[in-house]
């Protein structure tokens, strides 16, 4: 069971390394705190047992990330 729940998260964090660009080690970083997000998402599934709840979390992280990013790109 572990293993899978790694190795889906290890997907999830490969999924998302177009998202990333340039050295090396901050690409390596990013991915590995996608993956990291990913198993929580895992352990959110295998608590509730409802798909629903880690897409909902999901949502609300990408929000919040969007809202830090235009905060800190524009003078609020």
């Amino acid at each position: 069971m572990k293993w899978r729940k790694a190795g889906s998260s290890l997907l999830f964090g490969s999924m998302h390394l177009a998202n990333y660009s340039g050295r090396l080690l901050p690409i390596v970083a990013g991915a590995l705190m996608i993956s990291i997000i990913g198993t929580i998402f895992g352990i959110l599934y295998e608590r509730t047992g409802n798909l629903a709840v880690p897409i909902l979390v999901h949502a609300v992280y990408n929000v919040v990330l969007l809202l830090v990013s235009y905060a800190t790109t524009t003078s609020l």
